[in-house]
């Protein structure tokens, strides 16, 4: 008995076309071991096809990579304001801020 599977939708029918695929018998053969239209089942493959084709190209995109920063004890300038940049956040402090606190700053800030 030839079921009507066209209500279905997408995912049963590329369900479908997987298998026929995998099963390397002919979409007619296919078709009538599993009660389905031939003409439908052809057409699902077609359209399935087709959407391949015109599927736009994903490219990789390379991930940012983080690099370990290591705070290190530096000579505080004599006189004047210490400038923190980091992207594109500035900051300005009369001391230097302990270097433990720019740490957790350069993790939490997101690189622009």
């Amino acid at each position: 008995m030839q079921l009507e599977k066209r209500d279905l939708g997408r995912g049963y029918w590329a369900k479908q076309v997987g298998r026929l695929t995998r099963s390397g018998l002919s979409a007619r053969e296919f078709s009538a071991k599993h009660g389905l239209k031939l003409r439908t089942l052809q057409w699902w493959r077609w359209r399935l096809k087709q959407d391949l084709k015109d599927a736009p190209v994903r490219r990789r995109v390379k991930r940012a990579r983080f690099i370990e920063v290591t705070p290190q004890l530096a000579v505080a300038p004599a006189a004047g304001r210490v400038r923190i940049c980091l992207g594109a956040l500035s900051m300005e402090f009369e001391t230097p801020p302990p270097a433990a606190y720019v740490l957790q700053l350069a993790r939490e800030v997101t690189p622009c």
